[in-house]
């Protein structure tokens, strides 16, 4: 254990160890996400804000050096859901559970494609789909289309 002195006496302080992505709960795996997100999007310049509060479906904006404003739903696997059709969404997603890189495609398309391969009964019934591990075929289509840098 390391000791550090502060003025009133000692605070006992370890190390910092990197936690398990399956220790956390559903809030500080979005808070996490969000962060290495915004992280890769900043090495493509782009400034981000991480929104309090969807705003029309999304959970982050990130500003381009040019001019460009991408609206951004984060996910923790691919999703599609018919309420974010047609708002001009990118959704993003890890690219594989617990990864600190992450997927960036337009919304609409992946959906378009999706339901195209596969019109589920989630997608009828409750208007939404998600993958935990997404097909080959899924996985070719995110490569074509991530707009991510590998």
């Amino acid at each position: 254990m390391h000791h550090v002195k502060i003025e009133k006496g000692l605070i006992n302080m370890q190390a910092m160890q990197k936690i398990s992505y399956a220790k956390l709960n559903s809030k500080q795996k979005e808070a996490r996400n969000s962060y290495h997100l915004m992280a890769q999007l900043a090495d493509c310049g782009f400034e981000s804000h991480r929104l309090h509060n969807d705003y029309q479906g999304a959970d982050i904006v990130a500003l381009s050096m040019n001019g460009e404003t991408l609206r951004i739903q984060l996910k923790g696997r691919p999703t599609v859901s018919k309420e974010y059709l047609g708002k001009g969404l990118m959704m993003a997603f890890p690219a594989q559970t617990g990864s600190e890189d992450f997927v960036l495609v337009d919304h609409d398309s992946l959906a378009e494609w999706w339901m195209g391969e596969n019109e589920s009964e989630s997608w009828v019934h409750r208007g939404a789909y998600s993958a935990k591990t997404p097909t080959a075929a899924m996985r070719d289509w995110i490569e074509k289309n991530n707009l991510l840098p590998a």
